[in-house]
């Protein structure tokens, strides 16, 4: 059984030959443990999708996942220089601003010095049609500094340029017969976050919660435009990111109100183009996993374990069983970065008793892969599905 169809069983709820394995790795893991450097992830296509399906094959994962949409060809053209230091590599970009690319950490952006970001204050609702777009350019908002809060940007799937779809073609040529290709598209929050910043987005919730709902919708139709596009274009399934819609950054009346009701959107979106959606909420969401199943998601990703969240196995199994996947619950930083090559099988073989039974369990770390794990402790993840996730597991 090819790891492709390993994952569609579980996806489906059903038993495969055996557990699937696969986890997201960080932008950081991936640079440092691969030839890549931080502006070949950003700029090339063919390069980074290599670099992602080497460490799949290296660690024999099932699937892969792609993070980000392919690079316009004419970005490079914004940079004015690239400089280096110990601490990575700066991008000097034409307009003023910059973007510090760690050597094993993912790229921050500088605005230039007389730009700040915009508030949701700023935000006029009669323009903001082009706001549509932000899921699939954001990392082109160098080229296309209109698209924030302007009418000229693209809105529609078939309004896509091509060069979004680069990397989706260049996997599944390269290995959509064997491995599941998985696409990433921002949760309408996420981009709400992403756009105002975590402080003035948070604070808006409270201040004009009218007025977010009202961007929250907008940015809706550009997470279903982009999720709906990949879907067509080939995927095997669409991770939704929610990285802040957990319990340590907003409450679950909070989820209830501004993000379950924009992610079903989203979702049964999808749904309806015939691919499987997952949610991938960090940190504590032990408190609204019913919430998360009322998106109508295939599954639910992450289920950080205590301390890193407050999800217990046993308790998400018996909430989740018959009604969605689950893809995660190995701690990436307490186990996998900080323990020994036998504890971390011993905790892997743990997660498949626990997840295991009936199917529809991918065994993955809860979030990526922390920056500096040791390899010898990834490869251990599909040696212990191999050795104690076949189906039917032992009882």
């Amino acid at each position: 059984m090819t790891g492709k169809e390993r994952i569609r069983l579980a996806m489906q709820l059903k038993e495969p030959d055996r557990v699937p394995v696969m986890c997201q790795m960080s932008v950081g893991y991936i640079l440092l443990n691969t030839k890549l450097s931080p502006v070949d992830w950003m700029f090339t296509n063919e390069k980074h999708v290599e670099a992602l399906i080497e460490l799949a094959e290296k660690y024999d994962f099932d699937g892969v996942l792609l993070l980000v949409p392919g690079q316009d060809p004419y970005l490079r053209d914004a940079v004015l220089r690239v400089s280096e230091d110990e601490e990575g590599m700066i991008l000097h970009w034409k307009d003023g601003g910059m973007t510090v690319c760690p050597w094993g950490d993912s790229g921050r952006d500088y605005l230039p010095r007389n730009q700040r970001p915009p508030t949701v204050g700023d935000v006029s609702l009669a323009n903001m049609r082009g706001l549509r777009s932000i899921p699939y350019y954001r990392l082109h908002a160098k080229v296309f500094p209109q698209l924030p809060l302007h009418d000229s940007a693209v809105g529609t799937v078939e309004d896509l340029p091509g060069f979004v779809f680069a990397r989706i073609d260049l996997a599944l040529e390269r290995v959509g017969n064997s491995l599941s290709i998985h696409g990433e598209v921002d949760s309408p929050f996420e981009v709400f976050i992403f756009m105002f910043g975590v402080e003035d987005a948070f604070l808006s919730l409270f201040d004009d919660p009218v007025k977010c709902k009202e961007i929250l919708q907008i940015y809706t139709e550009g997470s279903i435009n982009w999720a709906i596009a990949q879907a067509r274009r080939g995927v095997d399934a669409i991770k939704l990111s929610s990285a802040y819609a957990g319990g340590s950054l907003i409450s679950r009346e909070f989820y209830r109100e501004f993000v379950l009701p924009y992610e079903k959107q989203v979702v049964q979106a999808v749904r309806e183009v015939g691919v499987p959606v997952y949610l991938h909420t960090c940190g504590f969401i032990g408190d609204r996993l019913d919430l998360m199943l009322e998106t109508g998601a295939n599954g639910i990703e992450c289920l950080d374990p205590p301390p890193l969240g407050n999800v217990e196995l046993t308790e998400a199994k018996e909430t989740l069983a018959g009604k969605a996947f689950i893809k995660g619950n190995i701690d990436s930083v307490n186990t996998l970065l900080s323990k020994s090559r036998e504890e971390v099988s011993q905790d892997a073989r743990e997660r498949i008793e626990i997840a295991g039974p009936g199917g529809g369990y991918i065994l993955s770390t809860a979030c990526s892969i922390a920056p500096r794990v040791p390899p010898e402790n990834v490869s251990v993840l599909a040696q212990v599905a191999k050795e104690y996730g076949g189906y039917p597991l032992d009882k």
